[in-house]
């Protein structure tokens, strides 16, 4: 049985900067719950955006202690964060794309 929670909450803070949080709560095979946090700001001033990301991913299989899982577990940890770094950068594209409009 899948449970699927998800907020997605976002707030402008004023014109010039926003902040989203999004969190999806898991009870599946692989993950418990995987989130995200936004921080967008701009500086007229300068002409520059400032731009803060977090991804927090929090999988099942870390916690477990069965032999060929824990064999296992830091190649899962070493994809996990080559893969978030790679969505990092991605959405820092976009939002830098965006920017230069």
């Amino acid at each position: 049985k899948i449970i699927r929670q998800i907020l997605d909450e976002r707030s402008a803070r004023s014109p010039l900067e926003a902040t989203v949080w999004r969190r999806d709560v898991y009870n599946d095979h692989y993950f418990d719950a995987q989130g995200e946090w936004a921080n967008v700001r701009c500086d007229p001033q300068s002409r520059s955006v400032y731009v803060t990301q977090a991804v927090m991913i929090e999988l099942d299989m870390l916690k477990s202690s069965k032999i060929f899982v824990k064999m296992m577990q830091g190649k899962m940890r070493t994809a996990m964060e080559e893969n978030g770094a790679i969505y990092l950068n991605k959405w820092f594209a976009r939002i830098k794309k965006r920017a230069e409009k």
